[in-house]
C-alpha cells in the first residue's frame, strides 16, 4: 500500500490536503482479465481435476496469476497519486512495483492550472485531465483520468500564491541585491562580513590603523574635529541657496539703470 511518508516528509507548517488518484472506472479494463483468469476456471473445476494433476496445476497457475495481476493493478492505481499540500504539489508516477518517479513543484511556481473532459465517458462518469503548468518556461504537467478536475483545480486556485510571488529564499536575494547596488561605494569597515565581500581602500585601513594606536584622549579630540568639520560643511551646503539668491539680488540692481537710463 502506498504511505505518504515513502515520498515526502511533510514540514512543521505543511499539511495534506488532498490525495487525487485516477478514476476508479480506469481499473475495470485492466482487472477485467485478472477477473476472468480467477472466475473461469472454477466453471471448469471437474474436466480439469479429472485430468488429475496437470488439470489441478492448470487450475492453480489460473488462479494464482489472476490474483497476481489484480494486486498489482491495485497497487499501481493506489500508488499513482498526486499530493496537493498547502506548500506544493507532489507527483508520483509508479510504473512498475519498483520503479517510481516522484515530481515536487511549489504552489508559488505554478502558473496556469486548466482542466478539460473529452468524450462522452469522461462527461458522464466526471473524469477530466487537469494540466499544470510551472517554471518560468513554463513546464507542464498533466494527471489524466482523475475524478472530478473541477474541484482538484478550485483546490490548488486557492492554495496557490498570489501572481508574481516568489519564493522566500528568492525575495531574500533580491532585497539584498538591491540594497548593494542602491550604495556600490559605501564600505562598512567595522562589518567583518561585508569587508570580506568589498576590498577597502588602503587609505582607509591605513587611518583605521593609526586612529587605534591613539590614546582615549587623542581619539576625543579627533571625534570633535571630525564633528565641527561636518556642522562647518552642513552649514555652507545650507547658506548656498541665500549665497547664489544674494548674488543674483546683486546682478539686477547692476541691470536696473542700465535700463532706465536707455528710456
Amino acid at each position: 500500500m502506498f504511505h505518504i511518508e515513502d515520498v515526502l516528509q511533510l514540514k512543521d507548517i505543511e499539511e495534506t490536503r488532498s490525495l487525487v488518484r485516477h478514476h476508479p472506472l480506469t481499473l475495470f479494463p485492466s482487472l477485467g482479465l485478472a477477473t476472468l483468469l480467477i472466475v473461469v476456471p472454477f466453471f471448469f473445476i471437474f474436466p480439469l481435476f479429472s485430468w488429475g494433476v496437470p488439470g489441478m496445476l492448470v487450475f492453480l497457475a489460473a488462479v494464482i496469476v489472476g490474483v497476481v495481476m489484480a494486486l498489482r493493478i491495485f497497487l499501481l492505481w493506489n500508488s499513482n497519486v498526486l499530493i496537493v499540500t498547502s506548500l506544493r504539489l507532489v507527483e508520483v508516477d509508479q510504473r512498475g512495483v519498483f520503479s517510481r518517479f516522484v515530481t515536487e513543484i511549489p504552489l508559488s511556481l505554478v502558473r496556469d492550472i486548466s482542466y478539460v473532459k473529452k468524450g462522452f465517458k469522461e462527461r458522464v462518469f466526471h473524469m477530466g485531465t487537469i494540466t499544470i503548468k510551472h517554471g518560468e518556461e513554463p513546464l507542464i504537467l498533466e494527471v489524466t483520468r482523475v475524478a472530478h478536475p473541477e474541484r482538484i483545480m478550485m483546490l490548488i486556485n486557492d492554495l496557490r500564491a498570489p501572481e508574481g510571488t516568489k519564493p522566500e529564499h528568492e525575495m531574500t536575494d533580491v532585497r539584498l541585491r538591491t540594497a548593494d547596488e542602491q550604495n556600490p561605494d559605501e564600505i562598512d569597515v567595522t562589518s567583518p562580513e561585508r569587508g570580506a565581500d568589498k576590498e577597502v581602500d588602503p587609505k582607509i585601513k591605513d587611518i583605521m590603523e593609526k586612529l587605534g594606536k591613539l590614546p582615549k584622549e587623542a581619539l576625543a579630540q579627533v571625534e570633535q574635529a571630525i564633528s565641527e568639520a561636518a556642522q562647518s560643511q552642513v552649514g555652507m551646503q545650507d547658506s548656498m541657496p541665500f549665497l547664489i539668491q544674494k548674488e543674483l539680488g546683486v546682478e539686477e540692481e547692476k541691470k536696473l539703470p542700465m535700463t532706465e537710463s536707455k528710456e
